[in-house]
């Protein structure tokens, strides 16, 4: 067993060591090391793991760094993050950026999604516009429209948690949100493509 898993960590620093002799760095091969979470290309098939593929590679970049020096909360990013560099995150992110975005295949609930609509026209359009399908480069908000209810109600329960490093622009609104609305606005997400 444990010669198995010394051939295995020889295989896998041979595979980064070719990658970076070879002309460079490989942003596909090191994203690749990625899909065991977060699907082929980034078109997470785990309910709890965001869709990446097609978010801006701004960013993917920005978060990927955040996790690594630990200003961004996270579970096991920030242990995954702390082993790359910037230019193997800036390739990764490059190619992920290059992906087509892949909504996530759920259920909806066509009464709560009704609602949910309303509540993002009133609170979350002017940043997520289109009805959350606008993918922006730069600061600008993710793409909330496709993306797993599952990750994203963990994701406003952690932004309502003290201990969230996670900064947000209506932190403070979130507090006062009902968990009847955060499920419409989720199902409204679920919902768009």
């Amino acid at each position: 067993m444990r010669l198995h898993i010394t051939g295995v960590a020889f295989a896998i620093g041979l595979s980064f060591s070719a990658v970076t002799q070879a002309g460079g760095i490989s942003g596909s091969n090191l994203g690749n090391t990625c899909a065991g979470c977060h699907g082929v290309n980034g078109a997470s098939a785990g309910t709890t793991m965001p869709v990446i593929g097609g978010l801006p590679k701004s960013y993917i970049e920005t978060a990927m760094k955040q996790y690594r020096d630990g200003s961004r909360s996270a579970t096991v990013m920030g242990r995954i993050a702390k082993g790359y560099n910037d230019a193997q995150i800036a390739a990764m992110s490059e190619f992920f950026a290059r992906q087509a975005w892949v909504s996530a295949t759920q259920n909806v609930d066509a009464n709560l999604a009704k609602l949910g609509s309303t509540i993002h026209a009133g609170n979350c359009e002017n940043c997520h516009e289109k009805n959350g399908t606008v993918i922006a480069e730069g600061d600008a908000p993710p793409r909330l429209a496709g993306q797993w209810t599952a990750y994203l109600q963990l994701y406003m329960d952690g932004v309502n948690d003290p201990a969230w490093l996670n900064k947000h622009p209506k932190k403070g609104t979130f507090g006062k949100t009902t968990k009847s609305d955060v499920d419409a606005v989720l199902q409204f997400y679920a919902s768009q493509k």
